[in-house]
């Protein structure tokens, strides 16, 4: 298929969550800026970040505890550039007016993350992300060099001799694909726990930006580390995949068995530990037989009370609530869940890739967090690295004069097809890339996703949005098997990745 439709642009963002918004706004104004976006990914449901500013806070604390919750398994240049970015946030803020929720005295409402030494996330009410995801948009809409591009998803990067020169995309509204010439592009495309049929992505996310970058030849990292996220919702039907904020634990919410019993008191710390820690010790609960008719747990908050949820975490008491479920007075049937993956394309302090022409940043990237992340750090991440990404990808130019690339070949499954082979990716990734793993499990796996992989192939004819979906399985089912792959040569249990026969 030849595609003749072309949009040319100075940067392209790939990505309209957090980091890809902060991204072009870093980009500057002299530089056209096309930012592609296909639904806000988990962006809207960030509740704060991290800002070591509190009591016995400070920077160097926000590294250290950073570096022990991943293992050590962070680069430290990255770690450093966090934990010494809050100042970003804050004129961030500043330029967007928004204001920071305080305590009655003026000082930060400050929330204790798992694994942070002492209460540092910040937020605005309970929806940091929606807000300033808003103010940005709007701001960015009223810049003559941005042109925001909803219901555009990219699906393959386009390369030169200078590298990485723009991307292949599918215009979901017009239903037809056009390639976007830039100058540079930014993968802002947030990461890849939405290929698994259980979590807490929204169906927006997938395999598309980690398949993109390895295909054109980016180095990736740490793909094996996916985050579980401990509480998730089960039931009812309104509630399922719905996170728990775990701050919650250090307020007197815990954790009980199918029998009301709380499982985790024998263990130091009890609830209150890591998050890939309180995901394994539920896992193993509902194995032993622990688990609920659903296969969950019961996370209670009744302790934490009425008025200490209605004045910090009203967001989650009217999120239950439209389930009919009551904070203050009932429990709630949570599992671990795939929430974040902690790995992808390798980069440099400024967002560099080693692929000349392309840049990356928040959750597409990988590095920051090593083999599991604190609570909080994700929510700074975005924007001390969309930032990052956005001034580096501004200052460069490559004199780019075409892409030299415009037949494509393919390919193409029918409906019933895809929907086979999703259900064989998703029954894979949730028995043999779960939260504990084996190897027999992991090599299963692979066979299978190359199997799937081998049936995707080129073919004339067919309807464009049968295309679109059939590039979507691919490119999940490509990320399918690098997630095998990572975790097949990881042999030791490390953080979030858990091997049993090690």
């Amino acid at each position: 298929m030849k595609i003749s439709d072309r949009i040319k642009t100075d940067v392209l963002v790939i990505g309209g969550g957090l980091s890809g918004l902060a991204a072009a706004w870093a980009v500057g104004p002299e530089k056209r800026v096309a930012l592609l976006f296909d639904g806000g990914g988990a962006s809207p449901y960030i509740h704060g970040f991290s800002l070591p500013e509190g009591p016995g806070d400070s920077p160097e604390c926000l590294l250290e505890d950073t570096w022990k919750s991943g293992r050590c398994q962070n680069e430290r240049a990255l770690v450093e550039k966090l934990a010494y970015g809050g100042g970003e946030a804050h004129a961030l803020l500043d330029e967007l007016e928004v204001s920071l929720d305080r305590e009655a005295d003026g000082s930060l409402l400050l929330l204790r993350p798992l694994g942070s030494s002492v209460p540092r996330v910040a937020s605005v009410g309970n929806h940091t992300g929606a807000v300033l995801m808003g103010k940005l948009r709007e701001r960015l809409a009223q810049r003559e060099h941005v042109r925001l591009c909803e219901g555009f998803r990219a699906l393959r990067l386009l390369t030169d001799p200078n590298g990485v020169a723009g991307a292949l995309v599918y215009n979901r509204k017009e239903k037809r694909f056009l390639l976007i010439q830039a100058e540079n592009v930014i993968l802002a495309c947030g990461g890849f726990c939405g290929i698994y049929p259980f979590s807490t992505n929204s169906p927006d996310s997938g395999g598309d930006g980690i398949a993109m970058a390895n295909l054109a030849g980016a180095a990736l990292r740490d793909l094996e580390f996916i985050q579980f996220e401990p509480c998730v919702g089960l039931s009812p039907p309104g509630a399922r995949g719905k996170g728990m904020i775990t701050t919650l634990l250090y307020e007197g919410a815990c954790l009980r068995n199918r029998l009301g019993e709380r499982f985790l008191d024998a263990i130091p710390g009890g609830e209150r530990v890591d998050k890939d820690i309180l995901s394994r010790e539920i896992y193993q609960e509902i194995r032993a037989g622990g688990g609920t008719s659903n296969g969950g747990v019961w996370f209670d908050a009744t302790a934490v009370g009425h008025r200490r949820l209605e004045e910090v975490y009203p967001a989650y008491l009217e999120r239950y609530a439209a389930c009919g479920i009551d904070l203050a007075a009932q429990p709630v049937e949570v599992a671990p869940a795939p929430h974040t993956s902690l790995g992808g394309v390798t980069i440099a302090p400024d967002g560099s890739t080693t692929l000349p022409g392309l840049f990356a940043c928040g959750e597409a990237a990988g590095g920051v967090h090593g083999a599991n992340r604190l609570g909080g750090n994700a929510g700074l991440e975005t924007i001390v690295f969309g930032l990052a990404a956005g001034r580096s990808a501004g200052s460069i130019s490559w004199g780019r004069e075409k892409i030299l690339r415009e037949e494509f070949s393919f390919p193409l499954l029918p409906a019933a097809d895809r929907k086979s082979f999703r259900c064989r990716m998703e029954r894979e990734l949730s028995e043999n890339l779960g939260v504990i793993r084996s190897e027999a499990g992991l090599r299963h796996a692979m066979k299978t996703f190359r199997e799937l992989l081998a049936g995707c192939v080129p073919e004339e004819g067919g309807d464009m949005d049968d295309y679109f979906e059939t590039l979507r399985l691919q490119n999940d089912l490509q990320t399918a098997l690098l997630l095998a792959r990572a975790a097949l040569a990881r042999k030791e249990s490390c953080g979030c990745h858990i091997r049993q026969d090690q």
